[in-house]
C-alpha cells in the first residue's frame, strides 16, 4: 500500500475548463501525451491497450544491490483516463487515472504537470471524485504521498482510504485555488472522466537506504570559515537529510547560526538553527564548532528524480546532489530568499504570474508594497536578501506585473552587496552592484550582476510611498515580478 503523508506543498495553477469544450481538448491532450509517455526506450513509462498489461522494465535486484538502492516508492498501474484539468500556453495539468483493486484495494490517484507547470504547485485545493455508483470522496493536501519526475513531467500521487470495489471514477469536481482566495468561485470546475481499458505504469522510485556522501567543501568570507564535510541520510524512510560540518566565526555571536535550505522538485524551504554541542547560545570567534543540521523533506528522495538540495550558512551557498556529491553549478534560488516578509509567492496563485507583455512565469515571486519599516509612516522599503557566497555571477528576470495600473509609480531597483546597511539615522550605505528602472510598462527583462566576492546580496527598492499618507493606495504601488534568480560559478 502506498504511504499517506501530510504535505505542505503549495498548489499550482489550475483553471476552469468548460465541460462543453472538454472533448476536443482532451483528445488533443491524449494525442500529445501518448507521444510523451509511451517512451518505451527510456524504460520509464509504458502504456498498452486492452486487457493485457505490460509493465515497465525494473532494475534487477543485483543492480539495486550494487548501488545500495532500495525501492522507496512502489510501482503501480493505473487505468489511463487522461483528462486535462488546466491548459495554458506554458503546459497542462492532467488527471492521469487511478489504480485498480488488483494493485491495491484503495484508490490511488495520479495527476500530472507538463511544461513550465512542473515548477508550479497543484496541491492546495480540493478535488471531489465521483464514481459511477453515485458515491464520491475528496482528495487534497492530506492525501498527497509522493512526486515522481518522468521524462521531464511531474507526476503527483495521492493515497486514499477509499475502497475501490467495482467503482470507476466518472467525474471530477473541484478547485485548485484555496477557498480563502478571491478567485475561488471563478475557478470551480467540473469535468467528465471517460473510463478506459488502457493502462499505464507509474514506475517505482529508488534511492540508497543510507547515504554518507563526502563533500569536503571549505569556504571563507568576512563572517566565518565553513567546511561542509558530508551529507547523510541515516534511514531514507525518515525523509530527512543531515548536513555535517564545522564553523569558525570571526566575531562572537549570541544567537544560534541559522542554515536555510531549498529542495527544488518538492519546493520545500526551511530556515532553522544548526545543532551543536554548545551548552548555551554563545559562540566565540576563532573557535571550531562542529555542527549538524537535519532537514525534513516530507516525501521520498528518488534517484535521478528528487535528489538535489541547496543550503546556506553565514552567507555561503552550497548546492549538491545528495546521492552523488556532484556540485550544482547553476542553482535557481528565486524562492530561497532569507526573508519572505511581504512577498507573494506563486503557491498562492495557481495561475502563476503574468507580466505586462503577457508572459507567464512560475517559480517566481511578486511584491509591490514595503516589506520592512522604521516605524509608523516609514514602511516604504522593499528588501529581499539572498545568500550567494561561492558564486561569481547572478542573473535574474525582473519586470512589471500585468496588474500594474496607470498610476503605478516607477521604482528604482538596486542590487546591493554584502556590506548593505539601512540605518534609520544614517540612511542607506553599501556597494551598489547593479541598478535598473522599472515602470508600469517594463516587461520581464534579464539583469546580469557581478557578485564575485559577495557572501550576500540585497534586492532593494524604496517605493517612495509612506504608509498612512495620501498616496498610500494600492493602485499607486507597482507590482514587480522576480523570476529565474540563477547563480553561476
Amino acid at each position: 500500500m502506498l504511504r499517506k503523508t501530510i504535505s505542505i506543498l503549495g498548489i499550482s495553477a489550475v483553471a476552469l475548463m468548460a465541460s462543453a469544450c472538454q472533448n476536443d481538448d482532451v483528445q488533443d491532450a491524449a494525442n500529445d501525451t501518448k507521444k510523451e509517455v509511451s517512451k518505451e526506450a527510456s524504460g520509464n513509462v509504458k502504456e498498452v491497450s486492452g486487457e493485457k498489461n505490460v509493465s515497465a522494465e525494473k532494475p534487477s535486484k543485483e543492480e539495486a544491490k550494487d548501488d545500495n538502492l532500495v525501492f522507496v516508492e512502489p510501482s503501480f498501474k493505473v487505468h489511463k483516463s487522461l483528462t486535462t484539468l488546466y491548459k495554458n500556453e506554458e503546459g497542462t495539468v492532467d488527471y492521469v487515472g487511478t489504480n485498480d483493486s488488483s494493485e491495491n484495494k484503495n484508490f490511488n490517484i495520479v495527476l500530472r504537470a507538463t511544461g513550465s507547470l512542473v515548477d508550479a504547485n497543484i496541491n492546495k485545493g480540493i478535488l471531489r471524485l465521483i464514481a459511477d455508483d453515485g458515491t464520491h470522496f475528496d482528495i487534497g493536501t492530506y492525501n498527497y504521498s509522493s512526486v515522481r519526475m518522468i521524462d521531464g513531467d511531474k507526476y503527483y500521487v495521492y493515497d486514499t482510504d477509499e475502497e475501490i470495489g467495482d467503482r470507476k471514477i466518472v467525474r471530477i469536481d473541484g478547485n485548485l485555488f484555496e477557498n480563502s482566495d478571491s478567485m475561488y468561485e471563478d475557478k470551480k470546475f467540473s469535468v467528465d472522466i471517460k473510463p478506459s481499458k488502457k493502462t499505464m505504469e507509474i514506475p517505482d522510485m529508488k534511492f540508497p537506504n543510507t547515504v554518507e556522501t563526502v563533500i569536503n567543501d571549505t569556504r571563507e568570507n568576512d563572517k566565518a570559515k565553513i567546511k561542509i564535510e558530508k551529507l547523510e541520510t541515516p534511514d531514507i524512510t525518515t525523509h530527512e537529510f543531515t548536513v555535517v560540518g564545522t564553523l569558525e566565526l570571526k566575531e562572537d555571536a549570541n544567537t544560534v547560526p541559522e542554515m536555510s535550505y531549498w529542495q527544488p522538485e518538492l519546493q520545500k524551504r526551511e530556515i532553522d538553527g544548526i545543532s551543536t554541542l554548545n551548552d548555551s547560545d554563545t559562540f566565540y570567534r576563532n573557535t571550531k564548532i562542529h555542527f549538524t543540521k537535519t532537514f525534513s523533506l516530507d516525501y521520498s528522495l528518488g534517484k535521478d528524480e528528487v535528489e538535489d538540495v541547496y543550503f546556506s550558512l553565514e552567507g555561503e551557498l552550497f548546492a549538491y546532489n545528495i546521492r552523488t556529491g556532484k556540485e550544482i553549478k547553476n542553482p535557481n534560488i528565486t524562492r530561497m530568499m532569507l526573508d519572505s516578509t511581504g512577498i507573494n509567492e506563486d503557491e498562492w496563485l495557481p495561475d502563476g504570474f503574468v507580466d505586462v507583455s503577457g508572459k507567464r512565469v512560475y517559480n517566481a515571486i511578486q511584491l509591490s508594497h514595503g516589506t520592512y519599516d522604521f516605524g509608523i509612516g516609514n514602511s516604504s522599503r522593499i528588501r529581499i536578501p539572498y545568500d550567494v557566497g561561492g558564486y561569481s555571477k547572478m542573473t535574474l528576470d525582473v519586470g512589471a506585473s500585468e496588474k500594474a495600473t496607470p498610476t503605478s509609480r516607477p521604482y528604482e531597483l538596486y542590487v546591493y552587496g554584502a556590506d548593505f546597511n539601512d540605518d534609520q539615522e544614517k540612511g542607506l550605505s553599501g556597494t551598489v552592484l547593479a541598478k535598473k528602472t522599472i515602470t508600469k510598462d517594463t516587461p520581464l527583462e534579464e539583469m546580469t550582476v557581478d557578485i564575485k566576492g559577495q557572501s550576500n546580496i540585497y534586492l532593494f527598492i524604496d517605493t517612495g510611498i509612506k504608509s498612512g499618507e495620501e498616496e498610500d493606495k494600492d493602485e499607486n504601488y507597482l507590482p514587480i515580478i522576480f523570476s529565474n534568480v540563477t547563480l553561476e560559478k
